[in-house]
């Protein structure tokens, strides 16, 4: 199923962003989002062939690949490593580098603002509970919630949620897309998804294509 139509410049909005989390989400598409598939590329601009299985990511986590195609689909830009015409989609706890806060000192176009951040592993639990509290009501549909897995390395990846809703206020969750290990689904998750992380970043995409 191709998938790699977006809309134009200047229609591209973060509903764009939610409609191509939800399709990504569906159907045979999404096991190629899960960790025993492989995973099939929509963008273009990657430097993995589009529209054919990439055998090389079988038994490998594929969210920040989810991400990306979401943001291609959705019309925005997604963040590339040398992307000199093609290139790759960064890990999940890489992102923030392409944030309007931290992008020129990364020599990175910008492509989110950085609307929360949480040096959460710095934080006693209560204080790490009210600021991701305060992240998740500041979640409006279309935004990205990337976070840092516990350890010192980059190789740990993190993890990308895209967010197709949010109920925080009322029932104390939040609609996210994302890539599991079966396949990608939208998961209804709260607070105590994201109390054990290192960092957590929600970030506004804002580069149209």
């Amino acid at each position: 199923m191709r998938a790699t139509n977006v809309p134009g410049i200047l229609s591209a909005t973060p509903k764009d962003l939610v409609h191509a989390a939800q399709e990504l989400t569906k159907g045979d598409i999404a096991l190629h989002y899960g960790v025993p598939q492989p995973w099939i590329n929509i963008d273009p601009k990657h430097n993995v062939p589009v529209d054919k299985p990439f055998e090389y990511l079988i038994n490998r986590w594929k969210c920040n690949l989810f991400g990306g195609n979401v943001l291609r689909k959705g019309g925005y830009e997604p963040p590339y490593y040398e992307n000199q015409g093609k290139g790759e989609y960064p890990n999940a706890n890489q992102w923030y580098k392409w944030s309007d806060k931290y992008a020129k000192s990364n020599n990175n176009h910008v492509h989110f603002q950085l609307i929360y951040e949480i040096p959460a592993a710095t934080l006693a639990e209560a204080q790490r509970r009210q600021k991701i509290s305060e992240l998740l009501t500041l979640v409006q549909p279309g935004d990205f919630v990337m976070v840092d897995h516990l350890g010192s390395g980059v190789q740990d990846g993190g993890h990308t949620r895209v967010a197709v809703a949010n109920n925080f206020q009322t029932l104390h969750t939040v609609s996210f897309a994302q890539a599991r290990y079966d396949k990608s689904s939208v998961e209804l998750e709260g607070v105590e998804q994201l109390l054990n992380e290192e960092n957590i970043w929600l970030l506004r995409p804002n580069l149209k294509m």
